[in-house]
Formats: C-alpha cells, sequence, structure tokens
C-alpha cells in the first residue's frame, strides 16, 4: 500500500515542472485557436506543445483532393502507404509499425481505430466536411488515452450554422479518374444538421512486373477507389455524428516479387453521441458514448510463409479476412478558475472485441495449408482509465502543466502515465 501510495504522489508531482512555452512555426498565426470542447479555447502560441491548424480555406488553397494529401504539406508529419495498402502517419520521425497505430486520429473528439492492429484510415473523412484540422506533435496519451503516442490528427466538421445550404463538386482527370462530392447544412432554431459525402473512382494504372525474382511476371493495375459519407445533427447541448466509408484498394505487394500484391478492401461505420453542459460559470462537462466497426479482406496473392520456399516457388493464392468492433463512453470536467489557468479531467471506458483474423485459401476459402493465421478465435478486452492533466500560464513565456493517468487493461493489468 505504502508503494502505491509513493508512485501515486510521484505521478502528480514529478511532472508539474516549469516548461517553456514554445513558439509555434511561422506559417501558423499566433492568433489562432484551437477548438473549444474539452479544453479552453486557446492561443496556438501558448500551447506547450506543437500545434499546427490548417482551415478548410487552406485545404481548398493546397487543391488537394484527400486527407492524406492534405497532411504531407504538414511539417514533421510523413505520408506513406505500406505494401499491404495501409496509410501510415510518422509523427516527427517516429515511424510506424506495419499498422498505424502511434498516432491517434479523433473525429469531433471520437476516436477512430480499429480493434484488429489499431490502424486508423484516412478515406473515412469527407474531405469537403472538414471545418479545421489540429494536429498536436507531441506525445498526449494522457489526455487522450490509446495510440496518441506520438500525436494526435484531430478532425473538426462543419456544424449546419457554418454551412447554411450545400455545394457540389466534380473533376475528371487520366486513368478514367472522377472525383465528385457534395456537402450541405443548415440551422432552424436550436437545431442543426450537416452532412457530406465523397466519392473516387479511378482504372488506376498498370505496373507492369516483367520477372520477380521467382521468374513470375505479371501486371498489377493500381487504384484507390473509396466512397464515404458522414453526418451531423445537435439540438442544444447534445450532438450525433454517425458515417460510413467502402475503400478498395489494389495494392503493389512487396516489388520486384509477386507476393501480397491483389485487391484490398476496407470498410466501417461509426455512430457517436454527446452531451455537453455548463455546470457552473468556470466548469463544463461533456459525456460522450461511442461505436465503430472497421472489417477488411484482402487478396493476399502469392503468400508462402517463408523466404526459402518463396526462393523455391513453393506457397498458394490466400486471402485475409478480420473485423472488430470497439464501443467507449468517456465523461471529462474542464474547470477554469483563473485566466491562464485549466484543470480537465475524466473518467473513460472502452471494450473492444475481435473476430478471427485468418488467412485462406482464395479458391477453397478453407484455412491456408500452411496455417500462417494470425489468430482463430474471437477475444475481447476491456479498458478504464483515470485521468487529469494541469495547464497553467504563469507568465507569457512560461507554463506550468503535468498529467497522470491510470489505466487498467483486462489483458495487462494497471499502468501509471505521467506526463
Amino acid at each position: 500500500m505504502k508503494k502505491v501510495m509513493m508512485t501515486v504522489i510521484a505521478g502528480i508531482l514529478f511532472p508539474l515542472l516549469l516548461v517553456p512555452v514554445q513558439g509555434q512555426e511561422k506559417e501558423i498565426k499566433k492568433t489562432e485557436q484551437l477548438s473549444p470542447d474539452e479544453k479552453k479555447a486557446e492561443q496556438i502560441g501558448h500551447t506547450p506543445a506543437i500545434v499546427s491548424v490548417i482551415t478548410a480555406e487552406d485545404i481548398r488553397k493546397m487543391g488537394t483532393t484527400s486527407l492524406y494529401e492534405v497532411l504531407s504539406y504538414v511539417p514533421g508529419i510523413d505520408v506513406t502507404e505500406t505494401y499491404f495498402g495501409h496509410t501510415s502517419v510518422s509523427v516527427r520521425g517516429n515511424l510506424q509499425t506495419h499498422y498505424n497505430n502511434k498516432t491517434l486520429l479523433l473525429i469531433n473528439n471520437h476516436p477512430l481505430y480499429e480493434s484488429v492492429n489499431g490502424s486508423f484510415y484516412l478515406e473515412q473523412i469527407p474531405l469537403n466536411l472538414i471545418k479545421r484540422i489540429e494536429i498536436i506533435r507531441d506525445p498526449g496519451s494522457t489526455l487522450y488515452g490509446t495510440n496518441a503516442y506520438a500525436g494526435v490528427i484531430k478532425i473538426i466538421t462543419w456544424e449546419g450554422a457554418d454551412l447554411k445550404g450545400g455545394t457540389a463538386n466534380a473533376q475528371y482527370g487520366i486513368f478514367s479518374s472522377l472525383d465528385g462530392g457534395l456537402v450541405l447544412g443548415g440551422k432552424s432554431g436550436d437545431f442543426q444538421f450537416s452532412a457530406g459525402t465523397t466519392v473516387t473512382d479511378s482504372k488506376g494504372y498498370d505496373y507492369r512486373v516483367k520477372t520477380d525474382e521467382d521468374g513470375r511476371s505479371q501486371t498489377i493495375k493500381y487504384k484507390n477507389d473509396f466512397a464515404n459519407v458522414m453526418g451531423s445533427v445537435s439540438y442544444r447541448g447534445l450532438s450525433l455524428n454517425f458515417g460510413y466509408f467502402h475503400n478498395t484498394k489494389d495494392k503493389f505487394g512487396l516489388v520486384p516479387t509477386l507476393v501480397s500484391s491483389g485487391e484490398k478492401v476496407q470498410r466501417g461505420f461509426f455512430l457517436d453521441a454527446s452531451w455537453q453542459c455548463q455546470v457552473a460559470a468556470k466548469m463544463s462537462m461533456k459525456l460522450l458514448t461511442y461505436y465503430d466497426s472497421l472489417d477488411m479482406n484482402a487478396d493476399i496473392g502469392w503468400y508462402p510463409p517463408s523466404y526459402a520456399l518463396q526462393q523455391a516457388g513453393i506457397g498458394e493464392h490466400e486471402k485475409a479476412e478480420s473485423s472488430g468492433a470497439k464501443m467507449g463512453v468517456d465523461l471529462r470536467a474542464s474547470y477554469a478558475p483563473a485566466s491562464g489557468f485549466n484543470l480537465v479531467g475524466g473518467l473513460a471506458y472502452e471494450y473492444q472485441k475481435t473476430d478471427p483474423y485468418t488467412f485462406l485459401n482464395f479458391d477453397t476459402g478453407a484455412i491456408s495449408s500452411f496455417q500462417s493465421s494470425p489468430w482463430l478465435e474471437n477475444h475481447s478486452t476491456y479498458d478504464f482509465s483515470g485521468y487529469f492533466q494541469l495547464d497553467a500560464r504563469l507568465s507569457e513565456k512560461w507554463g506550468l502543466v503535468g498529467g497522470l493517468r491510470y489505466n487498467y487493461n483486462q489483458d495487462y493489468g494497471l499502468r501509471v502515465q505521467t506526463s
């Protein structure tokens, strides 16, 4: 008991150090403010983290057609695509693993990542529905939890009061590429709604492999087609967000060896509801509940289980299937007793479920003869955490930031994190 108490005291006192408030990048105006949700609105020149803010107007001037392209313009972020069709977002040189699980993606505070391997997909969001993007290029796990190891990408979408009508766009390009989108919204009294959708379709371009290391030849037609839709309705302090996306990729695989090439399909659905209220003049509370489900099936192509068998030309045509879902609740309070002082704390619970992740014979649907499936049984786990973070401004150049998070996971037990 004494050891636990000492851990708690050390966890509270040690991170509360005086830290200089860093000046932000030149391309960001110091008058720009972070969104006023669970934390107070704040000039980004006063934040202790490295923050970038991209507005809808910035996106329009960039001439970009996807969130992938938008993030590629942000200093300190590297956006790549792995051979297995995953879009990887690396922050400040902190490379992802095979999966995209070291950076957290939030859509209106909803944490979006699949329960199977933790990845998120940039194709989930209609680009024309984005009002602003706030990117924190620093660890944020104390306040935001899972996946916020290297940074946080927070998407804020348009509300009905912002749109007051609708717009549509369409464009056509090489490889018979067609992009289109629609966004609309409105407000009547305290009720407002917004919705957006984008569609990208292309025949792709051919990548011709005359001969690979095993003597095989093949033409791979690369493409990245997706459709998504997202909507939001709100009434006073209540709001509801929902979305769906479907993404089809023809991936290259391991070039010049024709392994893991073929079509990959990703699709998912998400839903959340939140309630926000002002408890007192200096204190607000927000309750968020959410649910999302993501699944994937992929043509793995010629997939031998070892390099030696690959060189011998031994293997079989396989496909991969996986699916999972998660649900959670987050109750958060923010207290600002004085200017330049803010305390945020809350409780969070999340339940995750994953179905079998199987590698199957492409033609018969039977388990691969090489028995290479990652796992063959359902798995579920839950996660409970309590957290707080103190943010105090002592002067124009100095501030005090400290946080503590207690996290209990069904599989890994209790963990304590400070920042």
